[in-house]
C-alpha cells in the first residue's frame, strides 16, 4: 500500500485513453483516495492512440501535459529498461512494459481494461520472480477499481466525482454518470453513483 494505507494503482494505456475516467483518476489521487501510476512509455501509448482517434496534435500534447502536471512524481520512466521488461512472461510482448513498470513502483493493482493480457497465473512470482511483485498484486478491471477506492473512501471518491464533472458541460449529471457505466463498461461503480445522484448534482452545482 502507499503511503497512508491507500490503494497504489498502476493505470494501462487504455484507461487513459478515455476522456471521464482518465480525469477521475487524476482527482482521486490529489483528493488522496488513492495513489495513481504511470510510465513514460504508457503516455508514449496514449499519445498514439488519441492521435489515431482524430485528435490534433496539440490537443493530445494538452492532455498528456495535463496529467504529467497533476501527477507530479507518478511517472515512472522505464524506456531504457528494454532489455530486463522484455524478460517478462505475457502472452502479448506488447504488455511487458506496462506488467514490468507496475512492479517497478510495488503498486497494488494493475488498472487495465484489458484483462486477458494479463493471466493471474503469469502475475504469480514463480512465472515473473524477478518482478518481485507484491503477493497481493493482481491486474483489476477499471470498474473493479474505482468499486474498491469507493468503499474504502466514499468522501473522498465523491470530492474527485465532483471536480471531475465541474468542467464537463455537455450532458446532465445523470448522462455523464450513465456513460461511465456503459461506455466506459463501469456499471458496479455507475449504479452506486446513480443511487447519490442528488447529492452529485448538490456538489457539482455548489462548484459551479
Amino acid at each position: 500500500m502507499a503511503d497512508g494505507g491507500v490503494l497504489s494503482a498502476f493505470v494501462d494505456t487504455n484507461v487513459w485513453f478515455q476522456t471521464l475516467p482518465r480525469y477521475l483518476c487524476v482527482n482521486l489521487h490529489q483528493v488522496g483516495a488513492c495513489h495513481i501510476w504511470y510510465s513514460d512509455l504508457v503516455m508514449e501509448e496514449c499519445r498514439r492512440e488519441l492521435v489515431e482517434y482524430g485528435l490534433k496534435p496539440q490537443k493530445v500534447d494538452m492532455v498528456i501535459t495535463d496529467i504529467q502536471k497533476e501527477l507530479p512524481g507518478s511517472q515512472v520512466f522505464i524506456r531504457s529498461e528494454a532489455r530486463r521488461f522484455a524478460k517478462v512472461l505475457l502472452p502479448d510482448v506488447k504488455d511487458k512494459h506496462v506488467l514490468f513498470a507496475a512492479a517497478t513502483v510495488r503498486a497494488d493493482v494493475l488498472v487495465t481494461d484489458d484483462l486477458g493480457d494479463f493471466p493471474s497465473d503469469l502475475l504469480e512470482n514463480r512465472h515473473n520472480r524477478f518482478l518481485r511483485l507484491p503477493d497481493h498484486f493482481k491486474a483489476i478491471s477499471l470498474d473493479e477499481f474505482l468499486c474498491d477506492v469507493f468503499e474504502r473512501n466514499t468522501d473522498g471518491f465523491l470530492d474527485a466525482l465532483t471536480l471531475t464533472l465541474v468542467p464537463m458541460e455537455q450532458g446532465t449529471i445523470r448522462q455523464h454518470l450513465t456513460t461511465l457505466g456503459s461506455g466506459h463498461n463501469c456499471p458496479a461503480v455507475s449504479s452506486r453513483l446513480l443511487r447519490r445522484i442528488a447529492e452529485i448534482e448538490q456538489a457539482v452545482h455548489r462548484q459551479h
